[in-house]
């Protein structure tokens, strides 16, 4: 899976529903 922290320390943000699709991610 993918973590969270890896996620937060690249500068992403993490979506309130973290069920969807990480592509929703790429549009930050």
């Amino acid at each position: 899976g993918v973590k969270l922290g890896s996620l937060a320390g690249k500068g992403y943000k993490i979506p309130d529903n973290f069920n969807d699709p990480l592509d929703d991610l790429s549009e930050y």
